[in-house]
């Protein structure tokens, strides 16, 4: 339940490192499901392919 409510309120936890992040970026892995991502991870998941959402 406590993982339910902070994804509601607490923002977005980043696919890579763990951070939650209120303005993570949305981008599709290679399975076409969608992960978030924060901003200071944005530069890895553009290196490694992830198309944008």
């Amino acid at each position: 339940m406590f993982r339910k409510l902070r994804t509601l309120f607490g923002g977005r936890r980043c696919e890579f490192c763990g951070k939650a992040s209120s303005e993570a970026q949305r981008y599709e892995d290679e399975t076409g499901r969608p992960i978030h991502v924060c901003f200071q991870c944005v530069p890895y998941a553009e290196r490694r392919g992830y198309p944008k959402r």
